[in-house]
């Protein structure tokens, strides 16, 4: 569980830092929604792939074949809504009404 956390952060900081040279090199104005929105895109994620792996793992030892199958779905749904956010907040960042050029 560590290294995925370890590796989401490391992705959370190149999204960031991303986001700062695109706001440096073409003078984007980023508004404070689309990093609270990128925000809550990478907690989700991070919550959902922590609680997908302490699930995964404690389903081993404790959890019937039922209970492993609702483990999967869920990770399923958290994987499916995180996507389905990623992909909307991309749309949002380079649409032309939502950035302004400096």
């Amino acid at each position: 569980m560590d290294l995925a956390m370890f590796l989401t952060g490391i992705f959370i900081t190149a999204l960031a830092l991303w986001l700062w040279q695109l706001k440096k090199d073409k003078g984007w104005v980023i508004g404070r929604w689309h990093y609270l929105l990128i925000a809550i895109w990478a907690s989700w994620t991070a919550f959902g792939a922590w609680l997908t792996v302490n699930i995964m793992a404690d389903a081993e030892f404790v959890m019937g074949e039922g209970e492993m199958a609702g483990a999967a779905l869920a990770a399923g749904i958290f994987g499916g809504v995180s996507v389905i956010l990623g992909l909307i907040i991309t749309r949002l960042i380079h649409s032309k009404n939502s950035l302004k050029t400096g």
